[in-house]
């Protein structure tokens, strides 16, 4: 991945296993990693730099998911979101929906295959990206 074009990555969980394992395997897929164990510390990076992708756990002790994920979208209005989460029944709400971001880019803990975040984070980013003209 070129340098300049790389992508910047948010991974915001408090279970310190799981965002080390994220981190490490987007990093060595040639992603920008950002990885935070509290919402409200990811809140202050973002009010300084804005990502591309957010992988956010709905369960946080600080801030729950949910609330950060409409906070950081009013910090970063480009930003695309994934959550990762242990609930097995997550359903997306309707607030949610209308920030644009669907059941598809659910992921259930444990991610057996880590290149599903790879493919989910190019499916999201290539979403409303202007297409090539012919």
């Amino acid at each position: 991945m070129n340098r300049s074009l790389k992508k910047h990555v948010l991974v915001v969980d408090d279970e310190e296993i799981v965002r080390l394992i994220i981190s490490d395997f987007l990093n060595m897929s040639g992603y920008d990693v950002y990885a935070f164990a509290h919402s409200k510390l990811a809140l202050q990076h973002l009010k300084k730099k804005c990502m591309d992708i957010a992988i956010v756990d709905i369960n946080m002790p600080d801030i729950a998911g949910e609330e950060f994920i409409h906070i950081a979208k009013k910090l970063c209005p480009h930003l695309k979101f994934i959550i990762h989460t242990g609930e097995t029944h997550y359903n997306v709400t309707d607030s949610l929906q209308k920030l644009d971001i669907y059941q598809d880019a659910v992921l259930t803990k444990p991610v057996e295959d880590m290149n599903v975040f790879k493919t989910t984070i190019e499916r999201l980013l290539a979403k409303n990206k202007p297409k090539e003209i012919k």
